[in-house]
């Protein structure tokens, strides 16, 4: 408990600080994210209180230029050996350099291929994206990463990273090759595509898309469609799927959340033993209640399903909070 007082006040130091400055010219600026649950099983009757994530980090500006981040992120890694310790990693460590079109960043990054999709989902307190949950890539990894904005609506994105994630950040070879294109004509519109390759003893690559069409205050509509070849270097074996999630704002603080998630198997292995305990499918809805900026509470329905094995499917009602200091 002292360690977080002790962050806590230094954090509140720093802020203090940043306020006598030139803010336009540079800044430090802390932020502590928190997302607690708790889940209610109404299959097997079960229940429990879980620490999802905390998020411990720091954005700050050089000056007109030179940018960067820091994020220590406590998450829960689950092993046979421990399920439910909680394991801090550095992800992101980054920094940025921009002048006019051009962007480059190095370092530990937030993965262009899920990046835009957790922005746009926006509810990762709830749960995670398509592609983190079915391990289609890491979130963060080591390298360098570049933009150029052709036009004020449309960008491309080109990078190379480690291919490790941010659990061995040791350089080694082969490296991941990165590309990207954004378009997006106005506030309301928003569609890009990524695609990586990376090569052990065979190829493997991804191909994620995003469309979204938002009002911002009253409503957002996205879909997602993702493929990888070779799933974890395996010849043959492709997966594939889509995810649909919505959120309508009503009165003041209130909002109406819902997703869909479908995962598809194509192999050539006959024997699917070992496939039984992927979760293939999501049904979510899920009312949230904002009564401050900082706070966010959502109670959840959720329906999962499991391949090949209809005896682990389950439906869940959970309640989440999310709370932030910035």
């Amino acid at each position: 408990m002292r360690i977080w007082i002790i962050v806590f006040l230094f954090f509140s130091r720093i802020s203090y600080c940043q306020k006598e400055r030139d803010v336009d010219e540079h800044y430090v600026a802390p932020y502590i994210y928190s997302y607690t649950d708790f889940r209610h099983s109404l299959k097997t009757d079960t229940s429990y209180f879980k620490q999802e994530k905390l998020l411990v980090g720091i954005n700050f500006r050089i000056n007109e230029n030179w940018s960067g981040q820091v994020r220590l992120d406590v998450i829960r890694y689950d092993n046979k050996q421990n399920p439910n310790r909680l394991t801090p990693y550095i992800k992101p460590g980054n920094i940025t350099y921009k002048k006019g079109k051009f962007t480059v960043d190095g370092g530990i990054l937030l993965s262009s291929q899920m990046n835009d999709q957790l922005k746009k989902w926006e509810n990762r307190y709830i749960y995670r994206t398509f592609q983190d949950k079915q391990s289609f890539g890491w979130t963060n990894d080591l390298g360098i990463r570049t933009q150029y904005k052709v036009s004020p609506d449309f960008i491309v994105e080109a990078g190379i990273l480690n291919g490790k994630g941010y659990r061995n950040l040791s350089l080694s070879f082969p490296l991941k090759y990165t590309g990207a294109i954004i378009f997006s004509p106005n506030e309301k519109l928003f569609f890009k595509a990524y695609t990586d390759t990376y090569k052990k003893n065979i190829p493997q690559s991804t191909l994620a898309t995003l469309f979204d069409c938002r009002k911002e205050g009253k409503y957002s509509f996205s879909f997602e469609y993702n493929y990888k070849w070779n799933y974890n270097f395996v010849a043959g074996e492709n997966r594939y799927g889509i995810s649909l999630y919505s959120t309508i704002h009503f009165f003041e603080n209130f909002a109406f959340i819902s997703r869909l998630d479908k995962l598809y198997i194509k192999s050539p292995k006959t024997d699917f033993n070992n496939l039984e305990s992927i979760n293939n499918n999501l049904y979510l809805l899920g009312l949230q209640y904002q009564p401050l900026k900082q706070v966010r509470i959502a109670v959840d329905y959720q329906v999962c399903s499991y391949y090949k094995d209809i005896n682990k499917d389950d439906t869940w009602l959970n309640l989440h909070l999310e709370y932030r200091m910035m």
